[in-house]
């Protein structure tokens, strides 16, 4: 099975303003949000982190890679100039990742982490 990871870190007095932006996330993508977990971000005062993960729809690599890159712009798409992409890279797995750190921005999503755990038996199948 592919999975795409998420962590996300929003600057919010109120979980449920947080809740709320991570609802219409899910809207946006049409996909159901995994083992959803919102806490207190321990670092950084005022911040929660949600960690999730979805199930991935497409098989192909070239497929996932471009799925994360769509993911990472509904999640935040004027921050074109705070993305960091990590890959992709093939090894016995691709590896392929997306890193927003907004610390200068006036925006609530501060930092994001979009990994793609690609699950090499599915290559077999193209």
């Amino acid at each position: 099975m592919n999975t795409i990871g998420f962590k996300i870190n929003y600057q919010v007095k109120q979980k449920q303003k947080f809740e709320k932006f991570l609802n219409r996330f899910k809207s946006e993508i049409g996909y159901e949000l995994i083992n959803l977990k919102i806490e207190k971000y321990y670092k950084i005062e005022n911040q929660f982190q949600a960690r999730f993960y979805i199930e991935a729809r497409n098989k192909t690599e070239e497929k996932l890679v471009y799925e994360v890159l769509k993911l990472s712009n509904k999640l935040w798409s004027s921050g074109n100039l705070n993305w960091v992409f990590n890959g992709p890279h093939e090894f016995e797995n691709i590896i392929f990742e997306c890193i927003l750190n907004n610390e200068n921005d006036d925006q609530p999503l501060k930092w994001a982490h979009i990994e793609l755990n690609h699950n090499n038996q599915n290559s077999a199948e193209r």
